[in-house]
């Protein structure tokens, strides 16, 4: 707690530096620890200061190509209903072999979204998960089935919405300030899209505790972590 409170010391020194010249924003992984910054930093004096959980800048910055596209954004809820919908379609279909026994359990849909963000965040090549142990080709099947129902009905999930902002941040770089506070994207394109953003950034501070926050050994592990096992 002490090595944190000297790390939010650090990012609220930045802000109160950087607040006199121009926008600042603050990015951690919860709304509530860059609350926390820029109210040490500012205190009710927040104009120009921005503060941000690292989802909601996501948000913030594929905004404009969302509108422009037509795409409404999804979160959870939505896309575990469509796990559950290509789920139930392909086991109708009698297209899954070895996820067949398990793909009525409760927990299925959430461990199958959980996994599809996964994958896509981690732009694992199609037929690489084929490959990829017992459940490759299954996962494949209804990773293509999850993609054409957003691509169908419109729908941008986490994964489509860090996609248009590395779009928007390569074609707009930033003019502001940043500070990320306690970041460590588990994904390649989220660690991808933050770095742009630093390195965009008029002036940038990375402040993390430790260097416990790498990627995983290699997405298809991570995988394996997060779906069937815990369906």
């Amino acid at each position: 707690m002490h090595r944190y409170s000297e790390l939010r010391a650090r990012a609220a020194e930045f802000v109160a530096e950087w607040a006199g010249r121009g926008a600042v924003a603050v990015v951690a992984g919860v709304r509530e620890a860059a609350d926390e910054v820029a109210l040490a930093a500012c205190g009710d004096a927040l104009v120009g200061v921005h503060r941000w959980a690292f989802r909601e800048l996501v948000a913030e910055l594929s905004a404009a190509e969302l509108n422009r596209r037509a795409l409404v954004p999804v979160g959870r809820t939505v896309r575990e209903a469509l796990a559950a919908r290509v789920t139930q379609a392909a086991v109708s279909a009698g297209g899954l072999s070895y996820l067949g026994p398990v793909a009525g359990f409760p927990g299925f849909p959430r461990a199958l979204a959980s996994t599809f963000e996964e994958l896509r965040l981690n732009a694992v090549p199609r037929e690489r998960l084929r490959e990829c142990g017992e459940s490759g080709a299954d996962l494949a099947l209804l990773l293509s089935a999850y993609e054409d129902e957003l691509a169908g009905r419109g729908f941008a999930d986490h994964a489509t919405r860090v996609e248009l902002a590395l779009a928007g941040v390569r074609e707009q770089p930033g003019d502001r300030a940043v500070v990320a506070l306690e970041l460590a994207p588990r994904t390649r394109a989220e660690r991808d899209l933050l770095t742009l953003i630093l390195n965009s950034a008029s002036a940038q501070l990375d402040l993390r505790l430790g260097a416990g926050g790498g990627p995983p050994e290699s997405s298809l592990q991570s995988l394996q972590r997060n779906q069937i096992g815990r369906a």
